[in-house]
C-alpha cells in the first residue's frame, strides 16, 4: 500500500517536468491525474463486489500486476495522450484493487472483535457472516437491497458531499508543487508538500478513531470536511512557503479523517453486509469529482494565467461539501463503532 499510493499521490511532483517534455497546458497534464483516479474510483464498484464475493488475495494480486504493467509501459511513452492510456488504467487498477478490500476487512475486524472479543474473531471466512445486532437501525437497513440503500436520503447526501468535495480535494495533489515552483520555491521544496499532505493525512487517521469515539462518528465526519473547506482559504492567501506548509498540514489532517471516516460512517449507517460494494459505489462520485477537479482548475489556469480562481473555486466546493453534511444524522439506538478501523483506512 506504501507503494500504491505513493505512486498514486506523487503526480504532482512530475507535473513540471512532465508538461516541459510533452509541451502540455496545465488542463492537458492535469488530465493524466484526473483519468487515473477515474479509473480507480470508478472500478472501486467493481473491486468493492469481487471482495464481496472472492475476498482480497486475488485483488491484491491483481493491484500489483496492473501496477507494474503500467509503470513500465508509461516509462517507454513519447506522447502525452499514451500516458492516459499507460499510466491511468494502470495505477487505477492497482489503487482500485488495493484500497477497497483493505478497508472493508479492517471495517468487519472491527465490528467483529465488538460482538465476539478479540479471541474469537477468525478472519476472513467468520467475518463475512458478521451483521449489526437485528435490533439496531444499521441491520435493518443492511437488509435493504443495494438499490434500496442508494435511495435513501443518508446515502444521498453522503454522495453529494464525496462528490462536492472531490472537486476539490485532489487539486492541491496535482498543482500544488507546480503553484509554488511558479513562486520561487526550489523543486525539492515544492514537491515537499505532496509529502506533508501524505504524513498529516496519517496524523488525521490516526486522531480520528479516538475522536469519532468520543463525539461520534457523523459528527466527526462533518468536522473533517469542514477542516478541508478552511485549509483551502489558507492556500488562497499563502504568499510565502511556510503558508503553504501550514495548508499542506491543514488539508492533509482534514483529508485523512474523511478518507478514514467515510467507511465508517457507511458501516454506521447501513450495516456491515455488502460493505465492499457500498463503498465502491460511493466512490464513483470521488471518480467523478476527481475527473473533472484537476481538470478544470488546470483550464482555469491556463484561460486565466493565474492560480486564484482555481483555487477560489476549491474552497467554494469544499465549502458546499461540508454543508451537504448537516442534514446528515447517525440511526437511532446503538449501532457498534467502526471508528477504530477507520484509523487505517484510505
Amino acid at each position: 500500500m506504501f507503494v500504491v499510493f505513493g505512486v498514486a499521490y506523487s503526480f504532482g511532483a512530475f507535473f513540471e517536468s512532465m508538461s516541459d517534455e510533452f509541451g502540455a497546458g496545465s488542463a492537458a497534464t492535469s488530465a493524466v491525474f484526473s483519468l487515473t483516479a477515474f479509473c480507480y474510483y470508478l472500478l472501486g464498484l467493481v473491486s468493492g463486489r469481487a471482495m464481496d464475493r472472492f475476498g482480497p488475495k486475488p485483488l491484491l494480486v491483481v493491484a500489483a500486476v496492473a501496477m507494474l504493467v503500467g509503470l513500465s509501459l508509461t516509462a517507454a511513452v513519447d506522447r502525452l495522450w499514451l500516458g492516459y492510456v499507460t499510466y491511468g488504467p494502470g495505477v487505477g487498477i492497482g489503487v482500485a484493487c488495493g484500497y477497497v478490500p483493505r478497508s472493508d476487512l479492517a471495517l468487519r475486524l472491527a465490528h467483529g472483535i465488538r460482538r465476539f472479543r478479540y479471541r474469537e474473531c477468525r478472519p476472513p471466512a467468520r467475518l463475512r457472516r458478521l451483521g449489526h445486532p437485528t435490533a439496531s437501525p444499521a441491520h435493518r437497513a443492511a437488509s435493504l437491497p443495494l438499490g434500496g440503500v442508494v435511495r435513501t436520503p443518508a446515502f444521498g447526501l453522503l454522495y453529494v458531499s464525496t462528490l462536492l468535495a472531490s472537486l476539490a480535494l485532489f487539486v492541491p495533489f496535482v498543482l500544488l508543487p507546480p503553484f509554488a515552483e511558479n513562486a520561487g520555491v526550489p523543486p525539492v521544496a515544492s514537491a515537499a508538500l505532496v509529502g506533508l499532505i501524505g504524513l498529516a493525512s496519517v496524523l488525521g487517521r490516526l486522531a480520528i478513531g479516538a475522536i469519532a469515539d468520543r463525539f461520534g462518528l457523523v459528527r466527526s465526519y462533518r468536522v473533517c470536511f469542514a477542516v478541508v473547506a478552511a485549509s483551502f482559504l489558507i492556500w488562497l492567501v499563502a504568499t510565502e512557503y511556510r503558508l503553504l506548509v501550514v495548508f499542506a498540514i491543514v488539508l492533509g489532517i482534514g483529508y485523512g479523517g474523511c478518507i478514514a471516516l467515510n467507511p465508517a460512517v457507511l458501516a454506521q449507517m447501513f450495516g456491515v453486509d455488502r460493505l465492499g460494494g457500498l463503498v465502491g459505489l460511493m466512490y464513483t462520485s470521488a471518480g467523478i469529482g476527481t475527473l473533472i477537479g484537476p481538470l478544470a482548475a488546470g483550464f482555469l489556469i491556463d484561460v486565466t494565467g493565474t492560480y486564484r480562481w482555481a483555487i477560489a473555486g476549491c474552497f467554494v466546493l469544499a465549502t458546499a461539501a461540508a454543508i451537504a453534511l448537516l442534514p446528515l444524522a447517525p440511526p437511532r439506538g446503538r449501532v457498534a463503532s467502526a471508528a477504530g478501523a477507520g484509523r487505517g483506512s484510505g
